[in-house]
């Protein structure tokens, strides 16, 4: 299906097309700065900076789960060390 504006012959229905297509061009506009607002963040977001980003916080989260994996594989071997002692 084409829609042909010229064979609007009504005034009524040539409003109404004008304000569909002048309605689609805001929204297209509007969607086109959202998004390159919305990316504008994300990258920002994603580049550590002063320490106040998401990525900043995943890297402190990553550093403290680095520990913590650290600190339950020293208890996993002590507990290792621990059951062959008393094993016998």
């Amino acid at each position: 299906m084409t829609l042909d504006p010229t064979a609007i012959d009504d005034p009524w229905s040539a409003i109404a097309f004008v304000a569909l297509v002048g309605y689609l061009v805001i929204v297209t506009w509007r969607s086109g700065r959202h998004s390159k607002r919305t990316a504008r963040t994300l990258d920002h977001e994603m580049r550590p900076n002063s320490g106040s980003s998401m990525r900043d916080a995943v890297d402190r989260i990553e550093a403290k789960l680095d520990d913590v994996a650290a600190r339950v594989a020293v208890l996993e071997d002590d507990d290792r060390h621990h059951k062959r002692r008393h094993r016998h």
